[in-house]
């Protein structure tokens, strides 16, 4: 047996934004990892991790299928990946983090320290298609693990290889990369945070992690987009944006989202709302020119979804660009929906399914 040091093997694919450091790779966001193709009769993972209040959880899968889901402790945890298997045949292994990055809770993280096994490491293939997803806890898959009466707002319960984004880059055979928050939007967060903007915090390896410990594991370096040019943007964001109008202000600003008397946002939150959708926007175009963009909403409640398309189409007249377009995602059956009142599994199925059948359509209207 061997011990390999997780930034030093050649033959991997880090899956997602992550901290490389000298010998170790820090792993930040939901569904983000490493992908390694091993011909051995085992295989072992050594990953630091800590927490305040809000643990680490895994998912582990060998040649495409799930063998395991766990939970990190605090300090170095020595998992099994395989053991006892044909060391002759080769084995697809992907560790996947379940959990997002937690901006709550400072002293979270996971840390790939290194690798031990009796063989060797191939080459693992790059997909033809990459896919840069952006959104809030819809993205994260809060909610797709646990019962449906759950309301503890906890690390077990967020499933990242559960969401309509894990699924539909299988359906896609893509590589993929996320960038989600639970309770974060376009402009604000649900409770009219205005600094719980994603768009803020796109041009950082992790920005939204802040501290001393984040900071030396590379969360707040600025992210080199030239390293991975996604083919597809999906941003689903707007639903914590929604969110804020039926909010409190927010207790440090007063700042408030609000709506007419009919129901509908007033004109001085909704143009805030628009504006958000259209500087974001131009910074994802500047980032990923040659990236064809799908902004969705809708699965749960669609009260801005007029604003986003005014705002696509305010963008698109403006920059000329024909890359960007609208999407009205299936609505959540409140009858079949998860834990913590959010999508399950299920539902979220049923969006991937969707987003296929729009995403080959183009691609067919494009050729």
């Amino acid at each position: 047996m061997r011990i390999f040091p997780a930034n030093k093997i050649q033959n991997k694919k880090i899956l997602g934004r992550a901290g490389t450091l000298k010998n170790s790779i820090a792993i930040f966001w939901s569904a983000s990892g490493i992908e390694l193709n091993v011909r051995a009769s085992e295989l072992w993972a050594r990953i630091d991790s800590d927490f305040s209040t809000h643990e680490v959880w895994i998912a582990i899968f060998v040649d495409g299928v799930q063998t395991a889901r766990l939970m990190l402790n605090k300090g170095t945890n020595e998992i099994c990946i395989f053991r006892n298997m044909n060391p002759n045949v080769a084995k697809n292994v992907r560790i996947y983090k379940e959990t997002q990055a937690m901006e709550c809770d400072g002293r979270h993280k996971m840390v790939l320290k290194d690798f031990r096994t009796d063989g060797i490491f191939l080459p693992v293939k790059n997909a033809s298609l990459k896919i840069e997803f952006i959104g809030d806890s819809i993205t994260s898959g809060e909610g797709t693990v646990g019962a449906k009466i759950e309301r503890d707002w906890i690390s077990a319960f967020f499933g990242a290889t559960r969401t309509y984004a894990f699924k539909l880059a299988q359906m896609l055979d893509a590589d993929f990369s996320v960038i989600s928050q639970s309770g974060w939007g376009t402009v604000t967060g649900y409770d009219n945070d205005t600094s719980h903007a994603i768009p803020a915090y796109y041009k950082k390896t992790c920005g939204l992690l802040h501290g001393a410990a984040n900071e030396k594991l590379g969360a707040q370096t600025e992210w080199n987009f030239y390293l991975w040019q996604p083919d597809l943007i999906i941003v689903n964001l707007g639903t914590n944006d929604q969110g804020a109008f039926t909010s409190p202000p927010f207790s440090k600003t007063n700042f408030k989202m609000r709506l007419c008397a009919d129901g509908t946002p007033e004109k001085a939150s909704a143009d805030f709302f628009e504006r958000g959708v259209v500087e974001f926007l131009k910074l994802l175009r500047a980032k990923n020119p040659g990236a064809k963009i799908f902004w969705c909403y809708g699965m749960m409640g669609r009260l801005l979804a007029k604003n986003i398309k005014n705002a696509l189409d305010f963008y698109k007249r403006q920059s000329g660009d024909k890359n960007a377009h609208f999407v009205l995602l299936p609505e959540m059956d409140l009858k079949e929906r998860g834990a913590l009142g959010h999508p399950s599994e299920a539902q979220h199925e049923i969006a991937a399914r969707f987003l296929y059948k729009k995403i080959v359509c183009l691609k067919s209207m494009l050729k």
